[in-house]
């Protein structure tokens, strides 16, 4: 069975994201990839729970590399950005299947991953589930049943469901990413959702709301089975004050696992919401989203929406591109035969890239970034790889110490002569010390 990757966000508060890590290292890691997504303070400053929380990941990176995978926002994104990137990074860039975010307020029970494993099983390739979770504070006798979920906590999104809605998803980041979420206009959120033909209902400006109403404009269910596998903490946030959150979760308990059986029509259906006013609305509104972001790719194919909002690096190469080496060569970082796929005189910047790359074939590539002017290379670390298909996408990290004007990104070894579709950098630049 597989194991569903971890997006955790989070951003200053150290207590509760401690918390939540042990919680989460309780459960059956294994193979599991646990992604930490963390913002930066909205002044650009560090505070101390956000230094915390920071020397805190690099430990475990550092202590766990093959499970923890560390991203520092360069400034302040706030919680929809962070959502979006939480589960397109997972889905889009790294190639899972599916994805499991968790804010950094859920203590997890030492059984909740492994039920939402069980429950992706069941429910990955069925069109009428959208969301899913383990999470369902309000006692029911029934165990064995499902019904609508509540909150959007530990809460599951399969690619096959992400897909349908990502455009749509990614105008609203845009409508937010010049504004104070705190302080976000409901109006300016209404006239968008009356816009694509969809019901508007006051306080769904949110961002777990607004991907609510996204799933359930395709007909998909949020569904959680009738047991409760996790603990609210977070008394003090942005929509809580400790006598808010007692009044709602302090009688919140953890069940005990059960066989999961799979849910019945009607129980689908109690747990799929009516929000379509005008379904030829909606569907043109869906379309001229998806048409308008497939547009933006041009020459070496930059995602104009990733650099302006995100304001990391992302560039998308195809393999006819001028960008993408075609010849083999000898350089002094070894002896064996590479393939430039990239280069050269890229400018890569001192940080964080990942490196994605679609192959025809399964075998291992090694992946290496090289200067040639600096005499210098930074070998890649193979993150996942992921059959789709029949392509397979591989994940690298690779850390780049210092500022790289002349870069190269080669492959090397027996399988360098493989057929290469398709390259994706997405780079996480930084200032000052790694």
């Amino acid at each position: 069975m597989m194991q569903l990757p971890v997006s955790l966000i989070c951003f200053d508060r150290y207590e509760y994201f401690s918390r939540v890590i042990e919680s989460i290292k309780k459960n059956k890691i294994n193979d599991r990839k646990i992604f930490i997504f963390h913002d930066k303070p909205i002044d650009g400053g560090a505070n101390e729970g956000y230094l915390l929380i920071k020397d805190y990941c690099h430990s475990l990176v550092n202590s766990h590399p093959e499970t923890f995978l560390y991203v520092e926002n360069k400034f302040n994104l706030g919680i929809a950005s962070q959502w979006f990137r939480a589960i397109s990074f997972v889905i889009d860039f790294c190639g899972f299947p599916g994805v499991c975010i968790l804010e950094d307020d859920l203590v997890l029970s030492e059984h909740y991953l492994e039920a939402i494993d069980h429950l992706f099983s069941m429910f990955q390739h069925d069109s009428r589930i959208g969301l899913f979770s383990c999470f369902n504070p309000i006692p029911r006798d029934d165990h064995s049943g499902y019904s609508m979920m509540g909150h959007d906590w530990g809460v599951c999104i399969g690619s096959e469901a992400w897909d349908q809605i990502r455009c749509l998803y990614l105008d609203y980041i845009k409508i937010q990413a010049t504004r104070n979420y705190n302080i976000r206009d409901s109006q300016v959120i209404k006239k968008w959702i009356d816009s694509l033909g969809l019901i508007w209902r006051d306080g769904y400006e949110g961002s777990d709301s607004v991907l609510e109403t996204l799933i359930a404009a395709n007909r998909r269910a949020r569904i959680v089975p009738n047991i409760n596998l996790a603990i609210p903490i977070g008394e003090i946030g942005v929509h809580f004050t400790p006598e808010v959150f007692r009044g709602m979760f302090s009688n919140v308990k953890i069940d005990d696992l059960v066989d999961f059986r799979y849910p019945n029509d009607e129980e689908i259906k109690s747990a799929t919401e009516n929000v379509i006013l005008s379904k030829e609305v909606y569907t043109t509104a869906l379309n001229r989203c998806c048409d308008g972001q497939e547009s933006i790719c041009s020459g070496i194919n930059i995602y104009s929406d990733y650099l302006l909002y995100f304001s990391d690096f992302f560039a998308e190469i195809r393999t006819s591109s001028v960008y993408c080496g075609k010849y083999d060569n000898h350089l002094p970082c070894g002896e064996d035969v590479v393939t430039l796929i990239y280069g050269p005189y890229i400018r890569l910047y001192a940080g964080r890239y990942f490196i994605i790359i679609d192959s025809d074939t399964s075998d291992k590539i090694e992946l290496i970034v090289y200067s040639n002017k600096k005499n210098i290379n930074f070998p890649g670390r193979l993150l996942t790889h992921n059959v789709i298909a029949e392509t397979t996408k591989f994940v690298y990290i690779v850390d780049v110490s210092d500022l790289v004007l002349d870069a190269e990104i080669v492959l090397r070894g027996t399988s360098s002569r493989s057929v290469i579709k398709k390259i994706a950098l997405y780079g996480h630049i930084i200032c000052g010390d790694w």
